[in-house]
This record gives C-alpha cells, sequence and structure tokens, in this order.
C-alpha cells in the first residue's frame, strides 16, 4: 500500500487544484459560436449560442441580440433582439445594455422610452471599461438626459440606482 501513497497524493492534488476536471462544454460552445460569428457562419453560430442562452448565459444572449438585429443567421427581428438583449443586461453585460438603450432611443423593438434609455446608457457608461465604448454610452447617455425633464431624469437615476444584475434562469 505505501507505494501507492505518491500515486493517491498527485490524484487528490490535481482534483483539488481542478486539474481532474473536464472542459466546461458551455465555454467550448461559446467559443465555437464566436469564432462561426466572426467568420460569417450564422448557422454554425445560431447552433452554439442558442442552448447557451437558454440556459442563461449571457454572452450568447448578446451575440443572439446581433443576430436578430441583423438578420444574420435568423430572421430579422427587432422584438426578439430586444427580448436577447434585456436577458443579457439584467444581468450586467454592457454591450447589451448599451444596446438596449439605444433601442429605447428609438423605439425599435421596444416602446421608445428615453427614461429606460438613460437608465441603460447610464449603466453601460459605468460598466465599461475606460475607451471608445464607454465615451460613447457616456455621450449617448448625456444626450438622453438632455431630452428629459427634471422629474424624468430624477426617475431614470432612480432606476440605476435600484438597479442590481441578476441570473437569468
Amino acid at each position: 500500500m505505501r507505494p501507492l501513497l505518491p500515486l493517491i497524493i498527485v490524484i487528490v492534488v490535481s482534483v483539488g487544484l481542478g486539474l481532474g476536471t473536464w472542459p466546461q462544454p458551455s465555454m467550448a460552445g461559446l467559443a465555437e459560436g464566436v469564432a462561426a460569428y466572426k467568420q460569417g457562419d450564422f448557422a454554425t453560430a445560431v447552433h452554439e449560442f442558442l442552448p447557451l442562452a437558454q440556459h442563461g448565459h449571457a454572452e450568447a444572449q448578446f451575440y443572439l441580440g446581433a443576430m436578430y438585429s441583423k438578420g444574420w443567421g435568423v430572421p430579422q427581428d427587432d422584438t426578439a433582439a430586444a427580448q436577447w438583449y434585456r436577458r443579457a443586461a439584467t444581468q450586467g453585460l454592457a454591450g447589451a445594455q448599451f444596446n438596449l438603450g439605444w433601442m429605447s432611443i428609438r423605439g425599435v423593438g421596444v416602446p421608445q422610452d428615453l427614461v429606460q434609455a438613460y437608465r441603460w446608457l447610464d449603466l453601460a457608461a459605468t460598466r465599461f471599461p475606460s475607451g471608445a465604448s464607454h465615451d460613447k454610452a457616456v455621450h449617448a447617455r448625456d444626450t438622453v438626459a438632455a431630452q428629459l425633464t427634471p422629474a424624468q431624469l430624477a426617475q431614470a437615476q432612480a432606476l440605476v440606482s435600484q438597479w442590481h444584475p441578476h441570473q437569468d434562469p
């Protein structure tokens, strides 16, 4: 039994470090979906993203929103795009929050609502790292804020302060 002790220790340590685990299929599916999306193979991208999105994966939901918005691999459907973006946005994905805010400004796929637009754009602005996306979100948010009454702005800011990300079921 003594010669097996080092082998048992190696197995226990490697399992404890995660070396004995299988790759997560959701991440493999996401990587394959993103690769297919970038190559313009939208049928494969939908095949990879849809099961992940249905199980609450925010990035997959974001990509499906984009695909429905553009009609890439699926029929163009702004309402479906907004639904997928909303599911990702409620989990805190800045890109989805930005897109949902932009759609709320124009009333595309959702009712036109500048209070909601401000909410989503402000959340996106706080989550994007410094750079072009952050600057775009700040500019869009400030443009919307200039169109709101003081009461509407207060309402929008209250929505932002009360917001907390939550996991999609």
